[in-house]
Protein backbone atom coordinates (compact mmCIF):
# COMPACT_ATOMS: atom_id res chain seq x y z
CA UNK A 1 0.00 0.00 0.00
CA UNK A 2 2.46 2.49 0.75
CA UNK A 3 4.53 1.40 -2.56
CA UNK A 4 1.55 2.76 -4.11
CA UNK A 5 0.90 5.60 -2.35
CA UNK A 6 4.61 6.34 -3.46
CA UNK A 7 4.00 5.88 -7.08
CA UNK A 8 1.22 8.66 -6.58
CA UNK A 9 3.80 10.92 -5.02
CA UNK A 10 6.71 10.48 -7.56
CA UNK A 11 3.87 10.54 -10.67
CA UNK A 12 2.11 13.59 -9.31
CA UNK A 13 -1.12 12.03 -9.97
CA UNK A 14 -4.02 13.98 -10.01
CA UNK A 15 -7.63 13.72 -8.66
CA UNK A 16 -9.02 10.86 -11.08
CA UNK A 17 -5.78 9.12 -10.52
CA UNK A 18 -5.97 9.59 -6.49
CA UNK A 19 -9.51 8.52 -6.46
CA UNK A 20 -8.98 5.80 -8.74
CA UNK A 21 -6.63 4.15 -6.36
CA UNK A 22 -8.14 5.00 -2.96
CA UNK A 23 -11.12 3.14 -3.92
CA UNK A 24 -9.73 -0.23 -3.72
CA UNK A 25 -7.25 0.59 -0.83
CA UNK A 26 -8.02 -1.49 2.32
CA UNK A 27 -9.99 1.12 4.65
CA UNK A 28 -8.98 -0.96 7.65
CA UNK A 29 -5.08 -0.84 6.81
CA UNK A 30 -5.41 2.48 5.75
CA UNK A 31 -6.90 3.23 9.56
CA UNK A 32 -3.60 1.56 10.57
CA UNK A 33 -0.90 3.29 8.89
CA UNK A 34 -3.16 6.66 9.88
CA UNK A 35 -2.93 5.46 13.95
CA UNK A 36 0.89 4.16 13.10
CA UNK A 37 1.52 7.85 11.95
CA UNK A 38 2.91 7.12 8.68
CA UNK A 39 -0.06 8.37 7.11
CA UNK A 40 -2.08 11.65 7.64
CA UNK A 41 -4.68 14.23 6.16
CA UNK A 42 -3.04 17.23 4.45
CA UNK A 43 -3.37 20.09 6.49
CA UNK A 44 -2.72 22.39 3.75
CA UNK A 45 -5.31 20.85 1.50
CA UNK A 46 -7.73 19.03 3.70
CA UNK A 47 -10.49 17.93 1.16
CA UNK A 48 -7.61 16.22 -1.14
CA UNK A 49 -8.48 12.93 -2.11
CA UNK A 50 -6.29 10.01 -0.41
CA UNK A 51 -4.40 10.42 2.34
CA UNK A 52 -1.06 11.75 2.51
CA UNK A 53 2.78 10.28 4.03
CA UNK A 54 2.74 12.12 7.13
CA UNK A 55 6.08 13.10 7.10
CA UNK A 56 8.84 13.46 4.21
CA UNK A 57 11.02 11.16 5.78
CA UNK A 58 8.29 8.58 5.33
CA UNK A 59 7.97 9.32 1.79
CA UNK A 60 11.26 9.41 0.72
CA UNK A 61 11.58 5.76 1.75
CA UNK A 62 8.69 4.17 -0.02
CA UNK A 63 10.05 6.45 -2.62
CA UNK A 64 13.22 4.60 -2.13
CA UNK A 65 11.73 1.28 -2.21
CA UNK A 66 9.69 1.80 -5.36
CA UNK A 67 13.64 2.68 -7.04
CA UNK A 68 15.04 -0.38 -6.23
CA UNK A 69 13.01 -3.18 -8.65
CA UNK A 70 15.17 -3.33 -11.78
CA UNK A 71 18.09 -1.78 -10.07
CA UNK A 72 17.44 1.42 -12.56
CA UNK A 73 16.78 3.66 -10.27
CA UNK A 74 17.36 6.68 -12.66
CA UNK A 75 15.36 5.22 -15.23
CA UNK A 76 12.02 5.33 -13.24
CA UNK A 77 12.91 9.11 -11.98
CA UNK A 78 13.11 10.05 -15.88
CA UNK A 79 9.61 8.54 -16.70
CA UNK A 80 7.99 10.65 -14.21
CA UNK A 81 9.90 13.96 -15.01
CA UNK A 82 12.96 13.84 -12.56
CA UNK A 83 10.66 15.93 -9.69
CA UNK A 84 13.61 17.41 -7.55
CA UNK A 85 11.93 16.09 -4.49
CA UNK A 86 12.96 13.02 -5.20
CA UNK A 87 16.79 14.07 -4.95
CA UNK A 88 17.20 12.12 -1.34
CA UNK A 89 15.05 9.18 -2.21
CA UNK A 90 16.99 8.61 -5.56
CA UNK A 91 20.57 8.79 -3.67
CA UNK A 92 19.01 6.24 -0.31
CA UNK A 93 18.08 4.00 -3.50
CA UNK A 94 21.70 4.34 -4.97
CA UNK A 95 23.19 3.94 -1.22
CA UNK A 96 20.89 0.38 -1.22
CA UNK A 97 22.34 -0.80 -4.65
CA UNK A 98 25.97 0.29 -4.11
CA UNK A 99 26.35 -1.38 -0.46
CA UNK A 100 24.71 -4.83 -2.10
CA UNK A 101 26.91 -8.01 -1.69
CA UNK A 102 29.39 -9.33 -4.54
CA UNK A 103 27.24 -12.39 -6.07
CA UNK A 104 26.47 -13.29 -9.85
CA UNK A 105 22.72 -11.56 -9.48
CA UNK A 106 24.50 -8.81 -7.84
CA UNK A 107 28.44 -8.66 -9.26
CA UNK A 108 30.19 -5.95 -7.94
CA UNK A 109 32.59 -5.25 -10.94
CA UNK A 110 31.18 -2.11 -12.49
CA UNK A 111 28.62 -1.34 -10.39
CA UNK A 112 29.47 2.45 -10.14
CA UNK A 113 29.77 3.22 -13.23
CA UNK A 114 26.52 1.54 -14.04
CA UNK A 115 24.80 3.81 -12.17
CA UNK A 116 26.53 6.73 -12.53
CA UNK A 117 25.68 6.83 -16.42
CA UNK A 118 22.06 6.68 -16.54
CA UNK A 119 22.00 9.82 -13.81
CA UNK A 120 24.35 11.54 -16.59
CA UNK A 121 21.81 11.14 -18.74
CA UNK A 122 19.26 12.52 -16.93
CA UNK A 123 21.61 15.71 -16.79
CA UNK A 124 22.36 15.54 -20.51
CA UNK A 125 18.40 15.06 -20.54
CA UNK A 126 18.38 18.84 -18.91
CA UNK A 127 16.67 17.48 -15.85
CA UNK A 128 19.99 19.59 -13.96
CA UNK A 129 23.14 18.80 -13.16
CA UNK A 130 22.49 18.26 -9.53
CA UNK A 131 21.37 14.73 -10.77
CA UNK A 132 24.78 13.58 -11.52
CA UNK A 133 25.42 14.05 -8.03
CA UNK A 134 23.02 11.38 -6.76
CA UNK A 135 25.69 8.12 -6.83
CA UNK A 136 28.83 9.86 -5.92
CA UNK A 137 27.00 11.12 -2.72
CA UNK A 138 25.36 7.76 -1.83
CA UNK A 139 28.95 6.23 -2.49
CA UNK A 140 30.82 8.63 -0.11
CA UNK A 141 27.80 8.10 2.41
CA UNK A 142 27.94 4.21 2.69
CA UNK A 143 29.48 2.58 5.91
CA UNK A 144 31.86 1.04 3.77
CA UNK A 145 32.51 2.27 0.37
CA UNK A 146 36.44 0.87 0.11
CA UNK A 147 34.92 -2.43 -2.47
CA UNK A 148 33.08 -0.30 -4.71
CA UNK A 149 35.88 2.64 -4.81
CA UNK A 150 38.50 0.33 -5.55
CA UNK A 151 36.84 -1.40 -8.59
CA UNK A 152 35.62 1.94 -9.99
CA UNK A 153 39.15 3.49 -9.80
CA UNK A 154 40.51 3.41 -13.05
CA UNK A 155 37.10 4.95 -14.19
CA UNK A 156 37.53 7.82 -11.75
CA UNK A 157 41.01 8.63 -12.87
CA UNK A 158 39.77 8.59 -16.66
CA UNK A 159 39.49 11.89 -18.75
CA UNK A 160 41.76 14.09 -17.13
CA UNK A 161 40.40 12.24 -13.54
CA UNK A 162 36.59 13.82 -14.10
CA UNK A 163 35.59 11.29 -11.70
CA UNK A 164 37.94 12.00 -8.82
CA UNK A 165 36.90 15.62 -9.06
CA UNK A 166 33.28 15.65 -8.82
CA UNK A 167 34.14 13.19 -5.78
CA UNK A 168 36.87 16.03 -4.38
CA UNK A 169 33.55 18.71 -4.73
CA UNK A 170 31.35 16.12 -3.11
CA UNK A 171 33.44 15.80 0.03
CA UNK A 172 33.59 19.62 -0.06
CA UNK A 173 30.14 19.92 -0.04
CA UNK A 174 28.64 17.04 2.30
CA UNK A 175 31.80 15.66 4.16
CA UNK A 176 33.01 19.05 5.50
CA UNK A 177 31.77 21.10 8.53
CA UNK A 178 31.39 24.75 8.56
CA UNK A 179 34.42 25.50 9.46
CA UNK A 180 35.98 23.52 6.17
CA UNK A 181 37.01 20.76 7.73
CA UNK A 182 36.36 17.55 6.85
CA UNK A 183 35.32 14.42 8.54
CA UNK A 184 38.83 12.47 7.85
CA UNK A 185 37.01 8.99 8.61
CA UNK A 186 34.35 9.49 5.53
CA UNK A 187 36.85 10.40 3.35
CA UNK A 188 39.54 8.02 3.85
CA UNK A 189 38.71 4.93 1.81
CA UNK A 190 39.64 7.58 -1.26
CA UNK A 191 42.74 8.32 0.51
CA UNK A 192 43.75 5.17 0.94
CA UNK A 193 43.97 4.39 -3.12
CA UNK A 194 45.76 7.80 -3.73
CA UNK A 195 48.28 7.00 -1.10
CA UNK A 196 49.08 3.55 -3.97
CA UNK A 197 50.37 5.71 -6.13
CA UNK A 198 53.68 6.46 -5.62
CA UNK A 199 53.45 10.07 -6.12
CA UNK A 200 49.78 11.08 -5.18
CA UNK A 201 50.35 14.86 -5.02
CA UNK A 202 51.78 14.53 -8.86
CA UNK A 203 48.79 12.66 -9.82
CA UNK A 204 45.91 15.07 -10.36
CA UNK A 205 44.63 18.47 -9.15
CA UNK A 206 41.90 17.30 -7.32
CA UNK A 207 44.27 14.36 -5.81
CA UNK A 208 46.59 17.57 -3.85
CA UNK A 209 43.37 18.86 -2.74
CA UNK A 210 41.71 15.65 -1.37
CA UNK A 211 45.04 14.76 0.53
CA UNK A 212 45.45 18.41 1.89
CA UNK A 213 41.73 18.56 2.95
CA UNK A 214 42.20 15.17 4.82
CA UNK A 215 45.80 15.74 6.53
CA UNK A 216 44.18 19.63 7.57
CA UNK A 217 41.54 17.39 9.14
CA UNK A 218 43.78 15.15 10.97
CA UNK A 219 45.45 18.29 12.23
CA UNK A 220 42.50 19.37 13.84
CA UNK A 221 40.99 16.49 15.43
CA UNK A 222 44.52 16.09 16.88
CA UNK A 223 45.24 12.17 15.68
CA UNK A 224 47.79 10.10 17.35
CA UNK A 225 50.66 8.97 16.01
CA UNK A 226 50.68 5.57 14.28
CA UNK A 227 47.63 5.38 11.72
CA UNK A 228 48.06 3.53 8.66
CA UNK A 229 47.26 5.98 6.19
CA UNK A 230 48.86 8.95 7.99
CA UNK A 231 52.17 6.65 8.18
CA UNK A 232 52.06 5.79 4.66
CA UNK A 233 51.53 9.38 3.48
CA UNK A 234 55.07 10.41 4.90
CA UNK A 235 57.11 9.23 2.78
CA UNK A 236 55.31 10.18 -0.28
CA UNK A 237 54.26 14.18 0.86
CA UNK A 238 58.02 14.85 1.23
CA UNK A 239 58.24 15.25 -2.56
CA UNK A 240 55.49 17.58 -2.59
CA UNK A 241 54.87 19.05 1.01
CA UNK A 242 51.17 20.17 1.78
CA UNK A 243 51.48 23.77 1.97
CA UNK A 244 48.14 25.55 4.18
CA UNK A 245 46.25 28.32 3.48
CA UNK A 246 47.17 31.85 4.92
CA UNK A 247 44.33 32.09 7.64
CA UNK A 248 45.22 28.93 8.68
CA UNK A 249 48.67 29.59 8.88
CA UNK A 250 48.10 32.57 10.99
CA UNK A 251 46.62 30.55 13.39
CA UNK A 252 48.70 27.63 13.79
CA UNK A 253 51.64 28.37 12.74
CA UNK A 254 53.42 24.87 13.69
CA UNK A 255 50.78 23.10 11.48
CA UNK A 256 52.60 23.15 8.15
CA UNK A 257 55.58 21.92 9.81
CA UNK A 258 53.63 19.04 10.80
CA UNK A 259 52.39 18.17 7.68
CA UNK A 260 55.67 18.42 5.99
CA UNK A 261 56.41 15.69 8.99
CA UNK A 262 53.87 13.21 7.69
CA UNK A 263 51.80 15.09 10.56
CA UNK A 264 53.10 13.50 13.44
CA UNK A 265 52.27 16.37 15.67
CA UNK A 266 52.51 13.99 19.19
CA UNK A 267 55.83 13.35 18.50
CA UNK A 268 58.54 14.72 21.37
CA UNK A 269 57.88 18.69 21.17
CA UNK A 270 55.24 18.84 18.94
CA UNK A 271 52.59 21.43 19.62
CA UNK A 272 49.11 19.56 19.26
CA UNK A 273 46.09 21.13 18.09
CA UNK A 274 43.39 21.45 20.50
CA UNK A 275 40.57 23.23 18.84
CA UNK A 276 39.41 23.82 15.41
CA UNK A 277 40.81 25.78 13.42
CA UNK A 278 39.65 29.27 11.59
CA UNK A 279 37.15 28.67 7.98
CA UNK A 280 38.92 26.78 5.07
CA UNK A 281 38.38 27.07 2.11
CA UNK A 282 40.39 25.11 -1.24
CA UNK A 283 40.96 27.33 -3.55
Amino acid sequence: MLLELARLALSDGGDIERLEVTTWLDATALAGLRQDGLLATSRDAPFKIGPEFAHDEVRRYAVARLLLPDRGPASKIRMVGAPRWSLSAARLSCQVLLAESDTAATPLRNRFTKLQAPFDALVDAGHGARWGDVPGEALLTLANPSAVLRDAWPELLAADAAGLGRLARLVDQRLGEDDGIVDVIAVEPIITLLLEDQAPWRSSEYAQRLLRVWLRGHVVANTPAGRPSRASSRPRSESRPCRVSSPFRQRFPHVEAGLEDGLDLRAPGAVGVRRRASPFHPA
